[in-house]
């Protein structure tokens, strides 16, 4: 059974947490459901739920069916393929690499601070974003450097003379001082940012403010 899965099914790493999710979804007395619950509620062992969820085995054809099923999420979503349990944004998800969860709040708060949708488009169309995720992704690079080199001086000592060559320590240096141009350019970016929003929210309540008064209801001073 487990080989007929696989040859008609092509599973994503990650594709455990989802089905952890889904099982943790549901609640059960004002709790999480438990492996133990759900192997009740969809007559699967106990055992296979678990190999499941930590990815030690991949589910059966039927297994998939069965989950498709009782939860009503795409098979996408249990092969991995995408973190998108909702059916109406999964091309959103995969389109933007953006999960569920992400959307769904990014539209939770827009519903509830409409203006927040010209800040939203201006910020995420803005160079200084997509500056600032480069940076980011440097950063994340650099730091990594910089924890192997933390590591090298836990072998070698923090002394030069323990062996710790004068290469090594010019290396770091670099390093560090990277780190610190990154931080302070992604810094720099978001002040950028902070003051496009600003700008964009004062042009908000002009536009409101001017709406109050086209419908009589201005209460300022009168002119």
């Amino acid at each position: 059974m487990a080989n007929k899965a696989q040859a008609n099914l092509r599973y994503t790493k990650g594709y455990g947490d989802n089905f952890k999710k889904l099982r943790t979804s549901l609640i059960i007395d004002g709790k999480p459901c438990t492996v133990r619950q759900l192997a009740e509620k969809l007559l699967i062992a106990y055992s296979t739920i678990s190999k499941i969820e930590s990815e030690e085995r991949e589910p059966t054809i039927e297994q998939v069916q069965i989950y498709h099923d009782f939860f009503n999420v795409p098979l996408d979503y249990l092969t991995g393929e995408t973190t998108a349990r909702n059916t109406d944004i999964v091309d959103i998800c995969n389109y933007t690499g953006l999960s569920q969860e992400a959307i769904e709040s990014i539209k939770k708060s827009i519903a509830k601070y409409p203006e927040l949708r010209d800040i939203l488009n201006s910020v995420l169309s803005s160079y200084f974003f997509e500056d600032i995720l480069g940076y980011m992704n440097y950063y994340k690079e650099l730091r990594n450097e910089e924890v192997k080199y933390h590591q090298l001086f836990e072998r070698k000592g923090f002394n030069i003379e323990n062996d710790l060559s004068l290469e090594d320590m010019d290396n770091y240096r670099e390093i560090s001082e990277k780190i610190d141009m990154c931080s302070l350019r992604m810094h720099k970016n978001i002040d950028h940012i902070a003051n496009e929003i600003t700008d964009i929210h004062k042009q908000y309540l002009l536009r409101k403010i001017e709406r109050m008064r086209l419908n009589g209801k201005h209460t300022g001073t009168p002119e």
